[in-house]
């Protein structure tokens, strides 16, 4: 037990701290970054990669309600009902990015 009072141990496990402790604050600022200050495409690109998780529906939403023209982040929703098989709210979000951009979507 004396070695865990010693200047050894402290010093090794003060630089253990360090080590894990640094990283992960460059890691919770980089997040704050990310969801503050990005711009919408970028945010946008974030939270549509995992497509058909809840995240991604979450944060997709809570985008389109800041940015209620912006025709990309409801088709980019849809894409994640779609996969889940809510086929429903999925068609739903695509009638919407059509009504909000008809001449993008002529294909839909």
């Amino acid at each position: 037990m004396i070695f865990f009072n010693s200047k050894i141990f402290k010093y090794i496990s003060g630089t253990v701290k360090l080590i894990v402790s640094i990283p992960l604050f460059i890691v919770i600022i980089l997040l704050f970054y990310f969801y503050f200050f990005s711009t919408t495409d970028q945010r946008l690109n974030l939270y549509s990669d995992p497509q058909g998780s809840y995240f991604s529906i979450f944060m997709l939403d809570h985008l389109f309600k800041n940015n209620l023209d912006d025709y990309k982040i409801v088709w980019e929703s849809s894409v994640a009902f779609n996969k889940r098989g809510e086929h429903e709210e999925g068609m739903k979000r695509l009638n919407i990015a059509t009504s909000l951009a008809p001449i993008e979507k002529l294909g839909y």
